[in-house]
């Protein structure tokens, strides 16, 4: 996400006269000491998490698909959307995949899990657990929960709570670090493998549901299904943005033989972009929720340079990709990463070279009189 920029010279009012010109030249001043190719590294590191966190969660949507084909289906349960409940209790919550399977005697058995990287992040892991096991234990939740996946009239059973993560990360660590600080008891820690392979396997913790233990307890291979999403709601914007760029023009440049593949309406890219996100919210609201992250996604394509709203070229459609080099589907993908970066790295400088000369001029650093009599604090 595009973070707001500070306002300096509303910032600069508070200080007397002479103060202000000063605070702005020490802030253009340590502006021309630092350098946007410097921030552009950390940049890049919080977009390769992200893009774990979302391989992550796809998969265990893969895995869990609604196919036969799927070996996590076997068990029974299988993928029924993302972010559960996040119209209720907002993004936060930390669930991002919910799995279902319908039983006898109308009874339902739900599987929620959260997707974690970053071992250097662990505390955040327990709490989020923490949290969403507060969100499910709510009776009220439950019973909107089981409306959403059309499943109101039947019973809710017991809950699976599980952490998700790669093998690097959880290698240092014990199921019994987590498992005590964790508040369900109905709680396991799954990973995913990668290098070389691609499996789902469980690590550690109690599974409730004979089932679910039985197709995961010597791992499976999660890319059997074709994967369901690519993205959920949660997913920094350069994610699902560069997606549905490389799948509009790919789309328009190959299935379409476009005369302009680089062109698309507003109607186009919401399209390509609910294709894959799958909410079980329902409507009106989960169209209101789609159009909000649209709407955000649009405006920062334009925040960035990747589209336009004015070019000359534009006739019938509402925006254009714009880049240089060949109009391809992927090179329109590594441009949407490349402005992106260049975007955030820029406003990361601003937003640190403000908060530097904010701590220089602070009051316990230069004394009230440096400040009009007006300042509050």
């Amino acid at each position: 996400m595009i973070s707001d920029l500070p306002d300096v010279n509303d910032y600069a009012e508070r200080f007397h006269s002479n103060k202000k010109a000063r605070f702005k030249e020490r802030y253009e001043e340590i502006l021309d000491d630092n350098k946007v190719e410097e921030i552009k590294p950390s940049v890049q590191t919080d977009i390769s998490l992200e893009q774990e966190h979302v391989d992550l969660v796809r998969a265990v949507s893969s895995g869990f698909h609604q196919t036969s084909r799927a070996p996590g289906s076997e068990s029974g349960f299988k993928f029924s959307c993302v972010d559960p409940l996040s119209e209720e209790v907002g993004l936060d919550n930390g669930a991002d995949v919910l799995l279902a399977r319908t039983r006898e005697f109308s009874r339902v058995q739900l599987c929620v899990v959260a997707c974690e990287v970053d071992d250097s992040t662990v505390p955040s892991w327990i709490s989020n657990i923490n949290s969403i096991h507060s969100t499910f234990s709510d009776p009220s939740n439950r019973d909107k929960i089981l409306d959403q996946i059309g499943a109101g009239s039947k019973t809710l059973d017991e809950i699976q709570y599980i952490t998700l993560i790669k093998p690097e990360d959880y290698g240092s660590l014990s199921f019994s670090e987590l498992n005590g600080r964790c508040n369900p008891s109905e709680y396991a820690v799954w990973s995913v493998k990668k290098n070389g392979m691609s499996e789902i396997c469980h690590e550690g913790g109690e599974l409730i549901h004979k089932e679910l233990l039985d197709v995961i307890q010597n791992c499976f291979d999660y890319d059997v299904a074709e994967n369901p999403i690519e993205y959920t709601l949660g997913t920094d914007q350069v994610v699902p943005l560069s997606n549905v760029v490389y799948r509009l023009v790919r789309g328009k440049d190959i299935y379409e033989d476009a005369e302009e593949p680089l062109e698309f309406t507003r109607s186009e890219f919401k399209s390509k972009f609910a294709e894959k996100l799958k909410l079980s919210t329902p409507e009106p609201k989960k169209d209101e929720m789609i159009d909000s992250a649209v709407r955000d996604m649009l405006t920062t394509g334009v925040q960035i340079g990747i589209f336009s709203k004015s070019s000359p070229k534009l006739d019938r459609s509402d925006y254009r990709i714009m880049y240089k080099g060949s109009d391809d589907a992927k090179t329109a993908e590594d441009a949407v990463f490349t402005k992106y970066i260049e975007k955030v790295a820029e406003n990361r400088l601003q937003i640190q070279a403000f908060e530097q000369a904010k701590s220089e001029f602070s009051t316990g650093q230069k004394g009230l009189s440096d400040f009009s009599s007006t300042e509050v604090e």
